[in-house]
């Protein structure tokens, strides 16, 4: 069986985490900066500024796509 993971900026804990169950992870999914997505924001859990987190998701996103994991970014809500 395998499982879609959401993103979460608790950087290594959810990298361990998917290395550790590689063989059962097809994916992680996240939503992308000011993007609407319908999830909770990035920044609400953590103390970092926004300019902060985007570069942290960007490179836990790298690390997770060198394991071999794909991406999926959400775009939920997007208003046009």
């Amino acid at each position: 069986m395998q499982f879609s993971v959401g993103y979460t900026p608790a950087r290594d804990e959810l990298i361990t985490v998917i290395e550790k169950n590689i063989s059962h992870i097809s994916e992680v999914y996240f939503s992308f900066g000011g993007f609407s997505s319908g999830r909770n924001m990035l920044a609400l859990n953590t103390n970092l500024s926004e300019s902060e987190l985007m570069d942290r998701q960007q490179e836990d996103l790298d690390r997770i796509a060198s394991l071999g994991v794909k991406l999926n970014i959400l775009f939920n809500g997007i208003k046009t």
